[in-house]
């Protein structure tokens, strides 16, 4: 078999489909026009199905969060420095 002698692995067209839509969204693509791509009637049904949170987001959340807690420490006025 074609796939054996590659050594690739079988896919189904559901796995590119899932492949598709989950880059989609992580690549900043609005969901609305994904859904509607993907033919559903909501975003919050594709951002469920297929909104994985990926290892980079968690780690770009992470610092976003150190960010504000140390601005939190920071005063807010210049002139209170």
């Amino acid at each position: 078999m074609l796939l054996e002698g590659a050594k690739v692995r079988r896919i189904r067209i559901h796995d590119i489909r899932h492949t598709y839509a989950s880059l989609a969204i992580y690549q900043g693509l609005d969901p609305k026009a994904l859904a509607d791509r993907m033919g559903h009637s909501r975003a919050s049904l594709t951002l469920d199905v297929y909104g994985h949170v990926f290892e980079e987001q968690r780690e770009r959340a992470a610092l976003t969060l150190a960010d504000l807690v140390n601005r939190a420490d920071q005063p807010s006025d210049p002139l209170q420095k």
